[in-house]
């Protein structure tokens, strides 16, 4: 039989005489029949699908074809060097023949109960006596070994080339690159073996398969454009104009591969969502409900036609009233689809002929409208009729008598869609289908050099906005439109404009779900970007203006001015007509007015500035004064949160800062993915976002811990000082805690409040601790802004704007952007740097085009329009993990916001006990093993069941209102920093994955003031507003 796996050598340094060596005690089998050293391996073999690779081969190899067509399978463990001791040949197995040792019969699935170390190491990492790959070091001196094996040293030839393209020279691989090059050879070995007569690419083709590979496969097309661009050359004064080529991804070409893909087009249109009093989706934000672009001028019904805005409908219940109405607005209210529709009714009028009435409360008035349910009505049997017919306003007089208006009624905005549409033909009338698809857009820029440093890459992408929150944080769902390391963001911006112009009159493509061309309206959501990127598209000049903010006239504090003076409220919005006055050279409405007493009303004292970003004037769905959100990765992580940790940290003397460092390294939580190393110094300022996100979560716990034990015998001027960091510090934790939520279920507009409200108290912390500290210390220091003076401060009060017009600022923030910076930096490094705007796209294109094929998309070849063959789509099927191994899957953006609900040991948080019925605060301490026949859902965990501890004082009620009185938070004792109470463990219990439902992670800690009880830290994110929000029953 030949060998089921790759295997590994190892350096032998014992003298010959120790060469005897026995199985290792720890050694495990799993039921696909490898043997492992190291009992934590087995974990990493069953996640890597090499477990179920080697069951297919066992299967292969187990079949009537005789040992010629059998082949080995390079199972993705040994990319993991997994230690697999199957061996046919190796000395250590020679050996223990002789010597009849038994090894240690221990089956994946039956290890007996094994400790938190063995199944769920830190982080889920590789123990470091297995990371090690692939040793070049052999052993030669087994004379059996040599005698029996002809291709000694090494055990085939294969296994000869494989170590020389690993390790033979200078062209260093990844872990991921070995596991994922072994995956590969399997694979073509079994090609090889199913298709014998299979020619093998030559070398020529890695360097051609664009040109010669995909000639049938129809490409996304790369536009090119000359844009002119006006710097220095040579170190000359003056500026010369030049002309640079341009390329770029059009949206509406990206558009027309995702919307003919079957796994994407239904779930890129998305319709207005009314549901009351929540925001868990863009759908539900006030543009999106308002804005007449984003509004459906049809529906897909399960009926014969679709109902379209303007027609008469009638319900299928004859006694349901209204009986006959005209719909004129598509949403959706509590997951059902519904429609606002006028009452109306039909008569023939003596002058008028047959007319439509629409019922009027009085003469005065606007028509009635009622609101039905799409499922409950069907088309008006002779709607087409109706249409034609004059429609006047109307009403039933004291007796019952109609009474109307002679003169035609015209329809209001909602009509638009009517004469929009009627052009392009569905139905009975020959209309088009139409397919709403908003788009965010992003915008950063980024170094293509190794080093991080200059040679700066501006970019553009996009994402589809109609997508839930968690597709639009995947990888797969970022689409690259352009970038250019000699054009600035606002440069590049005039060509995609002219391009969703297009696409707002609407783009006709072919649609994967209807299977026919539909007309495709994509309107601009918002874009993201940093706010020195907003500022350009904003046309404004930023910081260095007297009206440093983007949003509103808020004058720019004075150095002298006493910040608890500073009102953030109250200056004026700007508008549209503002940026208009700009381009037509005329005076502004708003008057400003300099501290010298002189005012002007032109545009440049109110600080805009030709940019470029004047071109999203041309569109109709897009608002610069509004559209641009505030992100608060770079404003409040890289702003407030920033200054405040520094500020702090530079205020503590050299024993406060080890102490305090002490206890940020020791700080250990499920709750959080990732800890701050040892390798990042406290007073170093090399920290990053998401380095800050940890700490605005664990420093208040941390300071109130050091000032009940460590710091408590601190003189009494400078414990008050302390203590008034620490409610700083507090302060910040509850405001983030509020704006990292990525859903909010119910009380959306007592969240916007309470946001709103812990901004101001956050900003009035900052305002006391700068005036309570004298001017020479630490926390003015020269390097540290002023904060209740920088304009990031400023910006966060406008969230409450942004929350409302959108969603939650999770659903705004440009971290994910951020991320895919990293793949287009690898992408640039792969280049020959002579065109990389143009070869980096290409790149991205065919990454989405091998997408689009094997998920069943469609493209045209000639006349037709084909999709993948049945082999290809067989070998998918017969290969489920296909697109973990070679489609990036293993690359997925980071969570650095701590919203995972994985289940492992150690992770504390509410679940739901369906057994008993009941919510409860539990931390999971063991996951036993399981049969080797189970199920998942039967895996089994041990819990540790901790209790609040009550508190039915009215104090919390007034503070956050009597609707919260039976909440979780207002009735559990806190300590002093507002963190809820809990017991120490109370009873362990035991409950199948079936039987519990993890509601929330939650960050328990030991409580610094009575250590018999612990806290739940209030800071993480998202935990204040769900023990505000929720119940125990």
């Amino acid at each position: 039989m030949l060998r089921p796996t790759v295997p590994t050598f190892r350096v032998n340094a014992q003298p010959q005489s120790r060469r005897v060596q026995h199985r290792r005690i720890d050694q495990a089998q799993c039921t696909c029949g490898l043997w492992f050293n190291h009992r934590q391996n087995i974990r990493q073999h069953l996640l890597s699908g090499a477990h179920d690779n080697q069951l297919r081969q066992n299967q292969r190899q187990a079949s009537p074809a005789g040992p010629s067509q059998q082949i080995p399978s390079f199972e993705a463990a040994e990319a993991y060097n997994f230690d697999s001791d199957e061996t046919s040949d190796s000395g250590d197995e020679l050996v223990d023949d002789e010597l009849n040792i038994p090894p240690n019969n221990v089956v994946a699935n039956d290890i007996d109960e094994l400790e938190v170390s063995q199944l769920d190491n830190e982080d889920e990492r590789i123990p470091e006596d297995t990371a090690a790959t692939y040793s070049t070091v052999l052993d030669f001196t087994g004379d059996r070994q040599r005698a029996d094996n002809p291709n000694y040293p090494y055990r085939s030839k294969l296994d000869f080339i494989l170590r020389a393209f690993f390790d033979a020279d200078d062209h260093l691989l990844s872990l991921t690159m070995k596991r994922r090059t072994l995956e590969l050879v399997a694979n073509v070995i079994e090609i090889v073996r199913d298709e014998p007569d299979i020619r093998i690419p030559t070398k020529y083709w890695a360097m051609w398969h664009g040109e010669t590979h995909e000639p049938k496969i129809q490409m996304t097309t790369v536009a090119k454009t000359i844009v002119s661009n006006r710097r220095n050359i040579d170190g000359q004064s003056e500026r010369v104009e030049e002309n640079i080529k341009l390329y770029m991804y059009k949206p509406s070409e990206l558009l027309k591969h995702l919307i003919a893909n079957p796994k994407m087009s239904s779930r890129l249109s998305a319709l207005p969502d009314y549901t009351y009093d929540q925001r868990i989706s863009l759908t539900q934000g006030d543009k999106w409900k308002t804005n007449p672009l984003f509004q459906h001028p049809m529906v897909k019904t399960l009926g014969p036609s679709d109902l379209w805005v303007g027609d008469f409908v009638v319900p299928r219940n004859p006694d349901v009233l209204p009986s006959f109405i005209k719909i004129f607005k598509f949403y959706i209210k509590d997951s059902i689809i519904m429609a606002d529709a006028w009452v109306t009714e039909y008569a023939s009028l003596p002058g008028l002929g047959d007319t439509i009435i629409l019922l009027c409360n009085n003469t005065d008035g606007e028509p009635v409208y009622t609101s039905i349910s799409i499922d409950s009505y069907v088309l008006a049997e002779h709607n087409d009729i109706y249409q034609q017919w004059q429609h006047h306003r109307g009403w039933h007089d004291f007796y019952g008598n109609l009474v109307y208006q002679p003169e035609p009624y015209m329809l209001d905005k909602h009509s638009i869609f009517e004469a929009r549409y009627r052009a392009f033909g569905s139905n009975s009338t020959g209309w088009n289908r139409v397919r709403v698809v908003p788009l965010n857009l992003f915008t950063d820029d980024t170094s293509g050099n190794r080093s991080k440093k200059w040679n700066k890459f501006e970019s553009w992408s996009m994402v589809p906005a109609g997508l839930p929150l968690e597709d639009r944080n995947k990888r797969e769902n970022t689409f690259l439109v352009c970038l250019h390391n000699r054009l600035s963001a606002v440069q590049m911006l005039e060509n995609i404009v002219d391009d969703l112009r297009e696409l707002e009159n609407g783009v006709v493509m072919y649609d994967a779900e209807y299977q026919e061309s539909v007309l495709v309206i994509a309107p601009l959501n918002f874009i993201t970007a940093d706010n020195m990127e907003h500022a350009q598209i904003a046309c404004h000049k930023g910081g260095s203006t007297h009206l440093n903010c983007r949003k509103c006239y808020h004058p720019k504090p004075l150095l002298s001015m006493d910040s608890i003076h500073i009102n953030h409220h109250g200056s004026p919005l700007r508008n549209l007509d503002d940026i208009r006055a700009l381009i037509e050279n005329r005076e502004l409405q708003h008057e400003m007015t300099f501290p010298d007493g002189l005012t002007s009303r032109t545009a440049d004292a109110h600080g805009y500035k030709k940019t470029g970003g004047e071109v999203l004037l041309q569109l109709d769905a897009f608002d610069s004064t509004k559209d641009l959100p505030v992100e608060i990765l770079h404003t409040m992580m890289l702003g407030p949160t920033k200054y405040l940790a520094f500020s702090a940290i530079k205020y503590l003397s050299a024993g406060e800062t080890d102490q305090l460092q002490a206890k940020l390294r020791s700080y250990r939580s499920r709750a959080f993915g990732r800890v701050l190393g040892n390798c990042l110094q406290v007073k170093s300022t090399s920290f990053v976002g998401r380095d800050f996100k940890i700490m605005a979560q664990q420093l208040p716990v941390i300071f109130n811990d050091l000032l009940h034990n460590e710091w408590s015998r601190k003189t009494e001027d400078r414990k008050h000082k302390l203590v008034l960091v620490r409610d700083c510090l507090v302060a910040q934790g509850h405001l983030v805690s509020l704006l990292y939520m990525g859903k909010i279920h119910h009380n959306f507009d007592f969240y916007c409040e309470l946001v709103q409200r812990k901004l101001d108290d956050f900003t009035a912390h900052i305002n006391i601790i700068e005036n309570v500290f004298p001017k020479n210390t630490t926390i003015h220091s020269r390097k540290q802004p002023i904060i209740s003076k920088t304009p990031k401060l400023h910006y966060l009060h406008h969230l409450k704007e942004d929350l409302k017009r959108f969603a939650t600022a999770i659903h705004t923030e440009s971290e994910k952007g951020e991320q895919f910076n990293k793949f287009i930096r690898e992408h640039i490094f792969h280049t020959n740097r002579h065109n990389p705007s143009r070869d980096v796209l290409e790149l991205f294109g065919r990454q989405m085009m091998f997408k689009h094929v094997i998920d069943g998309g469609t493209w045209v070849d000639g006349d037709s329009r084909v999709s993948l063959s049945s082999g290809i789509q067989h070998y998918l099927d017969n290969h489920p993990n296909f697109r973990e191994q070679y489609l990036g899957y293993d690359r997925e953006y980071t969570d650095n916001n701590n919203s995972s609900k994985d289940m492992k040991v150690g992770t504390t948080g509410f679940f739901y006990d369906h057994y008993s019925h009941s919510l409860r605060l539990a931390r999971i301490v063991k996951i036993y093993p399981v049969t080797r026949n189970s199920l998942e859902d039967q895996i089994k965990f041990g819990f540790n069941i901790y209790d609040l501890v009550p508190d039915h004082s009215s104090q919390n009620v007034y503070a956050y209102g009597s609707q919260f009185s039976l909440s979780l938070y207002c009735n559990t004792q806190k300590d002093s920093i507002g963190n809820p109470v809990c017991t120490s463990v109370i009873e362990t219990i035991e409950r199948q994955k079936n039987e519990v439902t993890l509601i929330e992670v939650v960050d328990l800690q030991t409580h610094c003031e009575n250590r018999e009880y612990n806290i739940i830290n209030i800071n993480k994110f998202s935990s204040l507003w769900y023990m505000l929000s929720n119940n125990f029953y």
